[in-house]
């Protein structure tokens, strides 16, 4: 009897601390994605510092500044590039390229201000974004920056904040108490099941849980690892990286590296909705426009407003941020309170000529 009693209940003793450890780390993980999505609007601007090792990833244009706005609804992206090409200038060239996924008038706006490497001028795209397939491609242009230090890539693939930590698709799950750059960290180490890969995170309870470092080995031994200063922003109350560096090692060979530098402008501040459209894209007046399908039959232009064919057509109405949203109210309440005088004027004549 005594047996029996001591064979039920032993490995209860060892197998209790091991899902304690599972529930702690779920916890930590927890904590760490709640830091991160608690931020429903920002507007950050970062510095580009890249660096290509291997001669087949060299590139004749390379990514210098970003700068995002982001709401619930509603995202911008500002890219600065520089290119450089002799057979067309001795200097560096440069140009900035603009999108912008406005929720409230469903389209996507493209421009960049500029000349790209091949010497080409962009018109002004505008593409609607009402349709279901329209929209899943056209945010396929934009990554979530709060996916920064969630990805052993920085913040270039588009994949959920919790694709790797918090997810249930990973085995072989530990954790243990480290110091790394003066930090007291809890290093979380697991495989990644959807790829075999072998993960590591530095997660700072002290640091609202933010990440510190990221780092992924394949089974090929490829590795990555991303690098982050955090630091408390002071409006918000939040936790966000103010730089990074990232480094891609194949075979004990360096392929490139990365490091952004962060200015965080806003988090989960008011984000004015004028950013949101094409009045504040800085597009050129005269600039072709490309929206179809109205633009295969007509030849559109930006007009410094709207967009507009030959005889000043507005194509289509362009929502103007809250501004435009008031004025449109009032012409709308104008026009109500002008259309009501005519019908009841209209009334009481007919009254009148009914009692004659």
């Amino acid at each position: 009897m005594i047996r029996i009693i001591f064979i039920i209940v032993c490995p209860l003793f060892i197998i209790s601390p091991v899902f304690a450890a599972q529930d702690e780390i779920a916890a930590i993980e927890k904590k760490c994605i709640a830091n991160r999505l608690a931020i429903k609007k920002y507007h950050i601007k970062v510095k580009i510092e890249r660096e290509f090792f291997d001669e087949a990833d060299q590139s004749n244009v390379r990514c210098t500044g970003l700068q995002f706005y982001y709401d619930d609804q509603n995202r911008r992206c500002d890219t600065t590039y520089e290119w450089y090409n002799p057979k067309l200038t001795s200097d560096t060239g440069r140009y900035v390229q603009m999108v912008v996924w406005n929720e409230t008038d469903k389209f996507q706006y493209r421009w960049f201000d500029g000349i790209d490497e091949e010497g080409r001028k962009s018109a002004f795209q505008a593409y609607s974004i009402d349709d279901k397939v329209d929209r899943e491609s056209s945010m396929m242009e934009f990554s979530d920056f709060r996916i920064l230090g969630f990805s052993t890539s920085g913040f270039l693939f588009k994949v959920p904040i919790d694709d790797i930590v918090g997810s249930p698709a990973k085995k072989n799950i530990g954790m243990e108490d480290v110091v790394l750059n003066g930090l007291n960290c809890k290093k979380i180490s697991t495989e990644y099941i959807k790829t075999g890969a072998s993960v590591c995170y530095w997660i700072v309870p002290e640091k609202g849980y933010s990440i510190v470092r990221i780092e992924g080995k394949t089974k090929e031994g490829a590795v990555e690892w991303t690098e982050l200063d955090v630091e408390k922003d002071a409006a918000s109350g939040l936790w966000f990286p103010m730089a990074s560096r990232m480094e891609q090692w194949n075979n004990d060979k360096l392929v490139w590296s990365e490091k952004l530098k962060i200015d965080v402008i806003s988090l989960n501040q008011k984000i004015d909705l004028a950013y949101f459209t094409p009045q504040t894209m800085n597009v050129r007046v005269g600039a072709a426009v490309i929206m179809p399908p109205i633009s295969n039959e007509k030849f559109l232009f930006w007009n410094g407003e709207n967009i507009v064919d030959e005889n000043g057509t507005v194509y289509p109405y362009i929502f103007k941020g809250e501004d435009g949203r008031q004025k449109r109210l009032i012409v709308c309440s104008v026009l109500s309170a002008v259309i009501g005088l005519i019908l009841l004027r209209q009334y009481f004549r007919e009254k009148k000529r009914t009692n004659n």
